[in-house]
């Protein structure tokens, strides 16, 4: 049976985490193993996992002081596939699967886990409103360690383009846009009352509504 383990700091309530929660539940109910590693075993999504989901809690408090756990976890289990979002924690299971990698093939042994990172933001874009000098230094770290990893998933085109402007190689690379249509959502679409709100838009039948719906901030709603 092949194993999937992915790895978050915790379950908040942002995008990125409710579309790893999606993706550990559709893997599971194909009949894949899968672990989740937090950092911190918090957040509301917790309650949105399959049952036969591992919880794995590191409880390091920190992401940094989760690297050695990590290290010791992909050394012991030998995942088929790591995978992170976020940049943060991407960056943090590179440099732990790296160091996994180095330190089985000493003992003349392989690690043959890949490893997966998720993109989420345009980080370009994202860098040019950040104050934090971390947050402006994430690019260049991504320029460092993203070639490492064995994939690197963008969830737009848009995401896409911002990673290779970076210089990742195009080949690495791939747009995978997220999985949001869940077997929840014909209930949920159920429970809405079915009708229109009281708005002038929505009297002319022949004029397209498109609704979009995220964090009221420069990035999110400014054009490069």
């Amino acid at each position: 049976m092949k194993k999937i383990s992915i790895f978050l700091t915790d379950l908040g309530g942002g995008g990125a985490e409710r579309v790893m929660v999606n993706l550990a539940n559709g893997f599971a109910a194909k009949g894949i193993e899968v672990d989740l590693l937090l950092v911190n075993t918090v957040g509301p999504y917790l309650s949105k996992l399959r049952p036969d989901i591992q919880i794995l809690s590191l409880n390091t408090g920190k992401l940094i002081f989760s690297l050695p756990k990590l290290i010791t976890y992909l050394k012991r289990e030998r995942p088929d596939v790591l995978i992170a979002a976020l940049e943060d924690t991407n960056l943090t299971a590179i440099v732990a699967h790296q160091i996994a990698r180095l330190s089985t093939q000493l003992s003349t042994d392989t690690l043959s886990t890949r490893i997966v990172v998720t993109v989420h933001n345009n980080l370009t874009q994202e860098s040019k409103y950040l104050r934090s000098l971390k947050r402006r230094l994430v690019p260049y770290l991504i320029r460092w360690a993203y070639p490492f990893a064995d994939l690197v998933i963008a969830v737009s085109q848009g995401v896409s383009q911002s990673l290779k402007s970076l210089g990742i190689k195009p080949d690495k690379i791939k747009v995978i846009y997220n999985p949001i249509l869940t077997s929840e959502f014909d209930t949920l679409d159920q429970s809405i009352p079915n009708r229109l709100p009281e708005h002038p838009w929505f009297k002319n039948p022949e004029r397209p509504i498109v609704l979009g719906i995220g964090r009221l901030e420069q990035q999110k709603t400014l054009k490069p």
